[in-house]
């Protein structure tokens, strides 16, 4: 009965015997069946996006010049957009940016690449053109702002167009504006003449505004002795005033106003004894 089992045992012994020899003589050999999956240890593999780039602030540079008068054709102007490490950005923007202009006279215009700025039309990127369109209409100064996703505070500029001043040309006393009545040849009304560039005369031609004020130590005959052609707010540029019939002796101060807030002051008198000539003033006003 012991036979088959010291059978066995005489195989298992020569195995082991044979396992002992290889390794004993240096082999590297690995058993079939033993060898490890190397895929089964290796590290995972990964990737860290780099962070996207976005716009944190958006800088005007110099405001053109321009002057009430003179049409603007197109003016450059220079938008620069910063990422968050304070470099400008180049190429295709993150994100686009929104031009905007409070002028409501229709004077400026923004143009981005040709075309006028508006919710449709953008800046998209670093080679965009930004011009500015001006008409030469004298108006207050304007603000520009450009605003874009993840700017906190819109960038702002300002245009403001040089503005003359009213010219008068006509009658003056002691160099200053003034009309009256009778004039020295006795008529009852007189004229001058009151221009500003980028209001009057063409392709504006804007008219002026007239108020009227007292004049201290004198009767106020402002409502009761004059009437002026063209009336306020008409166009125009060439002025009479005439006498109304039985006005009353007086003065008035006429105040012509025109864009942006330009005025220029005409001193009328009427005098109903004798003749006031070179501003000598009649006892009655």
């Amino acid at each position: 009965m012991f036979k088959g089992f010291a059978g066995k045992a005489s195989v298992l012994a020569a195995s082991t015997a044979l396992l002992i020899a290889g390794c004993a003589g240096g082999s590297s050999r690995v058993m079939p069946g033993f060898a490890p999956d190397s895929a089964q240890f290796a590290a995972p593999a990964f990737s860290v996006d780099a962070p996207k780039p976005s716009i944190k602030t958006l800088t005007w540079g110099k405001s053109p010049a321009g002057t009430a008068g003179t049409a603007i054709k197109a003016a450059k102007l220079t938008l620069t957009a910063k990422g968050s490490n304070g470099k400008a950005l180049t190429g295709t923007y993150p994100a686009p940016i929104t031009l905007a202009n409070s002028d409501k006279s229709g004077a400026t215009t923004l143009l981005i690449n040709g075309k006028p700025a508006s919710k449709k039309n953008l800046v998209t990127k670093s080679t965009d053109k930004i011009t500015l369109k001006y008409t030469g209409l004298a108006i207050a100064p304007v603000t520009f702002t450009a605003s874009s996703k993840g700017v906190k505070k819109p960038a702002k500029a300002a245009f403001a167009p040089k503005l003359a001043a009213i010219v008068y040309t006509g009658s003056l006393v002691s160099n200053a504006p003034e009309i009256d009545l009778p004039n020295a040849t006795g008529g009852t009304t007189a004229t001058f003449t009151a221009t500003q560039a980028g209001w009057t005369g063409s392709p504006f031609n804007k008219a002026f505004t007239q108020a009227f004020a007292a004049v201290s130590g004198f009767t106020n005959n402002c409502a009761t002795a004059y009437t002026i052609t063209p009336a306020s707010g008409a166009a125009g540029t060439s002025f009479t005033v005439s006498i109304v019939a039985n006005a009353p002796a007086g003065e008035c101060l006429l105040t012509l106003g025109g864009g942006a807030g330009q005025t220029k002051s005409v001193l009328l008198t009427y005098a109903t004894t004798g003749v006031v000539i070179n501003g000598t003033r009649a006892p009655n006003r």
